[in-house]
């Protein structure tokens, strides 16, 4: 019979570069107690690195330089483990549709869950209570669209931001934010919509 250390490395192998790992993900080969120990080892040996207290990763080296996971994979790992839904607000929202270029300083997510900050690399990971009725039942790219317009606010969306947004965000993506969003502020949606409308001018 294999032994819980030999199952967690074999699975830590065969699994992708950059993969996250918990103490939780393993429970099925042995006890919390001994998993940590293994866990525990494989970073000390350098197999693995530590993203934050309890959450692990295989590193992933580029050109001779160790590449860590985004803090955004750090953060949705997070969030699996307590359960949260979260999506990315403010700048980290207008960040990811590509409505901003500046470097992030500090990742903020709105979160059902409670007020948490971690240290990421020396980068801030702030997760923010916040109401989420407006996004409730809607997928991930919705929500991100939805937060993303909130931050950058309705008298800020001009012709640039539209071809912007139809730039980065697929035609299925803008069907789905269009289905999902009705229950947004009415200038979102119409902002939806007009980027829907600059997609099927370039295709014709």
């Amino acid at each position: 019979m294999n032994s819980t250390a030999s199952l967690i490395e074999e699975a830590i192998n065969e699994a992708p570069e950059l993969s996250l790992w918990h103490i939780s993900d393993f429970l099925g080969y042995g006890k919390a107690s001994n998993v940590k120990v293994v866990l525990s080892r494989l970073a000390e040996e350098g197999k693995l690195r530590r993203a934050i207290d309890g959450v692990y990763y295989r590193p992933k080296t580029v050109l001779g330089i160790e590449v860590p996971p985004s803090v955004h994979e750090i953060a949705r790992k997070i969030a699996s483990l307590h359960r949260w839904s979260i999506v990315p607000s403010g700048e980290t929202a207008l960040n990811a549709l590509g409505l901003s270029t500046q470097v992030i300083a500090e990742y903020v997510y709105s979160s059902d869950g409670p007020y948490r900050d971690y240290l990421i690399d020396g980068i801030p990971l702030h997760f923010r209570h916040k109401s989420t009725r407006f996004i409730k039942g809607m997928s991930h790219k919705t929500a991100l669209f939805v937060e993303a317009m909130k931050a950058l606010g309705r008298e800020n969306v001009d012709d640039a931001t539209i071809k912007a947004l139809a730039k980065s965000l697929g035609e299925d993506e803008i069907n789905q934010i269009l289905n999902e969003a009705t229950s947004a502020p009415e200038w979102i949606y119409d902002t939806a919509m007009r980027v829907q409308e600059e997609k099927q001018w370039k295709r014709s």
